[in-house]
């Protein structure tokens, strides 16, 4: 479950950076 949670809070970040990159 916690590996879970860590790779979803990873693919979130991973989201989030290239939302910066693009604005």
């Amino acid at each position: 479950m916690t590996f879970f949670a860590i790779n979803s809070f990873k693919l979130k970040a991973l989201q989030y950076s290239y939302l910066f990159v693009y604005f």
